[in-house]
């Protein structure tokens, strides 16, 4: 298969280009990088592509700024211009080299199953008209993340996407944002101000597993679920209100959250997963709301400070350990005998 000839270069040098590989979107690109993936079989001719300005998706072969080889030209036309084919992939390969040379230095933030970008410093996956934020790779400190890339919403904020960016002391997530996946921020060890909006719905696993410096955090009422280790090891955090929009609180969410000395549970938690204010070593008094059922293995063990308890009238399991090594604890108050009078 004969190589397309180039006939002439884009007008306008900052227009940009997505194809479609059948299954989802991939750019923005330079016209120049399009071009090297052509010439490379990365893409082919049937490949549907759509550029700034473009009523719709078209195949590369209807464009004007290429053109095809005629079916019918003899092989010797072809054979007569050897130099120009070997030009043509010879500028194809000098471009991929510059790219990869661009990502190296961060200028380029290529992933595979991409959103392809120059200007920012993140990596991006579409999903029809949202994004998910893949990777950070800016240098921290006040970070704000953009609500939106190219008319499309960010909505996810992915599995490690800030994970170990120990220069991160503060980040603004936008609101449209539902979802901080697991490991979203695991790790930034300098993070201390954290604005999460009232559109997340849900904290994964280890989103903030080992923020050591996160001395306190605002969850919005739009929250319905804080995922394992959601907070694990933020020993700087003080105090926690966990809305009543919460009806799960994952095994060790809290767990070795040293300097925490108070805590609010929504009365719309159902489910406190096992160890999940465990070795809360300042933790001073505590109340357990009507609405828990269940109460994980060890969830408020080697809580030293704790004083006071309430137990909520709906929780139907006292484990023994439950308030292991609670060695202050004086005063309990046990609901659950209200229930049955």
């Amino acid at each position: 298969m004969t190589q397309p000839e180039i006939l002439e270069k884009d007008a306008n040098p900052e227009k940009l280009w997505w194809f479609h590989d059948g299954q989802k979107e991939w750019g923005p690109f330079s016209q120049a990088i399009l071009m090297s993936l052509l010439a490379t079989k990365e893409i082919t001719l049937e490949s549907l592509v759509y550029c700034e300005g473009m009523d719709d998706w078209q195949q590369i072969k209807t464009l004007a700024q290429f053109t095809i080889p005629s079916e019918t030209q003899s092989p010797q036309r072809i054979s007569k211009s050897p130099k120009r084919t070997w030009f043509l992939v010879g500028c194809g390969i000098i471009v991929i080299i510059l790219t990869l040379g661009a990502a190296f230095l961060g200028k380029l933030h290529i992933k595979e199953s991409a959103y392809y970008a120059s200007d920012i410093d993140f990596t991006l996956s579409t999903n029809g008209p949202t994004i998910s934020i893949d990777k950070y790779f800016g240098i921290g400190g006040n970070v704000t993340i953009p609500d939106t890339f190219h008319g499309k919403k960010v909505t996810t904020i992915g599995d490690a996407a800030f994970a170990s960016c120990f220069n991160l002391t503060s980040v603004t997530i936008p609101n449209g944002v539902i979802s901080l996946v697991g490991s979203a921020f695991r790790n930034c060890e300098h993070l201390k101000s954290l604005t999460i909006p009232d559109s997340v719905t849900s904290i994964g696993n280890s989103a903030f597993d080992g923020c050591t410096a996160l001395t306190s955090v605002t969850i919005p009422n739009s929250v319905t679920n804080i995922g394992n280790s959601a907070f694990d090891g933020c020993t700087a955090l003080t105090s926690v209100t966990i809305p009543n929009s919460v009806t799960n609180i994952g095994s060790r969410a809290f767990f070795k959250c040293q300097s925490l000395k108070s805590i609010t549970i929504g009365n719309r938690v159902i489910h406190i997963g096992e160890s999940a204010f465990q070795n809360c070593d300042n933790l001073k008094s505590l109340t357990i709301p009507d609405s828990v059922t269940s109460i994980g293995d060890s969830a408020f063990n080697g809580c030293t400070e704790l004083t006071s308890v309430t137990i909520g009238k709906g929780v139907t399991n006292i484990l023994g350990d439950l308030f292991y090594y609670c060695t202050s604890l004086r005063n309990v108050t046990d609901r659950r005998k209200q229930r049955s009078q």
